[in-house]
């Protein structure tokens, strides 16, 4: 079933405070990985990058454009009790394709894997300032059972953790 975008990413002009670093996650069809790990970010109990507000959305590089977040990712964040953001519920959230203007937006670009990151670089090379991947390539969980997801989520956690500190080292 295709949606359209329920609200704007929490990174638009209008949403953002001044001292807000947003990230835009970026992975292959934006239904599981990256919109797990703006999940995680998201998630209201759990505060990263101690100085500054850090927020997240996610896009990938060949969405099926307005494709639903998939079930298995929604039931892995539930069961490891990620929390749904008010103004960026996963629940909600819908596959789109990183465009220049979600590159404006952004901060940091962060690709699921080098293979992204490369990409990534192909398509916007004046951003290359802009972009990084995860410190350990995350597999792609889509097709997979249940446990796949808990995995790749568990990977992603400990990726988002790395990188949000190594953000705070570079404030």
């Amino acid at each position: 079933m295709l949606r359209t975008e329920p609200k704007e990413p929490l990174c638009a002009p209008e949403l953002r405070a001044p001292d807000t670093r947003c990230v835009c996650f970026v992975c292959t069809g934006n239904t599981c990985r990256s919109p797990m790990a703006a999940a995680l970010v998201n998630d209201p109990s759990r505060p990263y990058a101690k100085g500054a507000r850090v927020v997240a959305f996610s896009r990938g590089l060949y969405a099926n454009e307005g494709e639903p977040i998939s079930r298995l990712a929604i039931e892995a964040l539930e069961a490891a009790g990620v929390a749904p953001a008010p103004q960026s519920d996963y629940h909600d959230h819908i596959a789109r394709t990183v465009t220049e203007a979600d590159v404006a937006l952004c901060d940091w670009l962060v690709a699921v894997s080098d293979a992204h990151a490369m990409q990534l670089l192909l398509r916007f090379p004046g951003a290359a300032h802009k972009i990084t991947c995860l410190p350990e390539a995350i597999l792609d969980p889509f097709g997979g059972d249940a446990e796949a997801y808990r995995s790749c989520l568990a990977a992603l956690g400990r990726g988002v953790d790395r990188l949000l500190a190594a953000m705070e080292e570079t404030k």
